[in-house]
């Protein structure tokens, strides 16, 4: 083999990491801010809208990557949404890695020590103010290895990429 052709081949490859790299990192990101929104919302909202909450991430989990990523990418068109391959990851992806993150994230909020909460109330924080400053710091530190798994999926999830385009 010639080095000209080494060159091309090392070229494509480099082009082929590029492109994992970035879907993976867009549909990470996508995936951990759906994620951190479902486990927030679960935490602040009255117990109807938990228990719908709960519905959706159990269905959005059960959902296989690549029937997502269809039906975002050929079926949104039908409804006059037009999405670039790009997107239909990102929306599919993030939508059921999000819900897996959403699990991990709760049983990390389920390790907060209550009496940290309690004196936090009592020093006259309010709700959201517990949340941002006490409870989501230790949440994302107990969740660290849930989270490395989850972008291990993401990861392996990026050769769907290649069916849409």
């Amino acid at each position: 083999m010639s080095s000209g052709n080494m060159l091309a081949i090392f070229y494509f490859l480099l082009e082929g990491i590029g492109n994992t790299l970035l879907v993976t990192f867009t549909c990470f990101l996508s995936a951990f801010l759906t994620g951190l929104t479902v486990a927030v919302l679960r935490r602040l909202s009255p117990l109807p809208l938990q228990k719908i909450l709960d519905v959706l991430v159990f269905i959005l989990r059960g959902i296989p990557i690549l029937i997502a990523v269809f039906l975002v990418y050929f079926g949104l068109p039908s409804i006059g949404i037009y999405v670039s391959p790009l997107v239909a990851m990102n929306l599919s992806v993030g939508l059921i890695s999000g819900s897996y993150l959403a699990e991990v994230f709760r049983g990390a909020l389920k390790l907060v020590e209550p009496f940290e909460i309690t004196v936090a109330k009592v020093a006259g924080m309010r709700q959201l103010q517990v949340i941002i400053n006490i409870e989501l710091p230790q949440m994302l530190r107990f969740s660290v290895p849930g989270i490395i798994n989850e972008f291990s999926s993401v990861l392996k999830a990026t050769p769907f990429a290649y069916t849409v385009g």
